[in-house]
């Protein structure tokens, strides 16, 4: 029995998600070009979400492997995190 979809159901999926929620906004609330996407805030925040993630990770893996940086501690990882800001 297979539990996960597959990787067509995913694109399919996908497809319907972005050209149905771009032509509800479209048609409900008027809406063009970008703003038309759906979560088009998430979308725009993304990347900048990414490179966040990116560095308190590397901040947690310095803190654990001793290499300088306060990731390993309680607390510690929000004063040295918000130099990657």
């Amino acid at each position: 029995m297979r539990v996960l979809p597959s990787r067509r159901s995913l694109l399919v999926g996908s497809f319907l998600y972005v050209g149905g929620g771009c032509l509800f906004k479209r048609q409900k609330q008027g809406t063009q070009g970008m703003e038309s996407c759906p979560n088009v805030d998430f979308w725009r925040g993304l990347p900048g979400l990414v490179k966040d993630g990116a560095a308190f990770f590397v901040l947690k893996i310095k803190g654990l492997m001793g290499k300088g940086g306060n990731g390993g501690g309680a607390g510690g990882a929000e004063s040295d995190y918000s130099t990657f800001k």
